[in-house]
């Protein structure tokens, strides 16, 4: 996985997929 962080706190981070696909960010998210 090759993702670039945009904002990462103590219990939390938001990460860029380049992906436009909501089952597959969905997918991602829940790894």
């Amino acid at each position: 996985m090759n993702f670039d962080v945009i904002y990462g706190d103590t219990d939390s981070i938001m990460i860029n997929t380049n992906s436009t696909d909501y089952d597959q960010v969905m997918g991602i998210g829940t790894k």
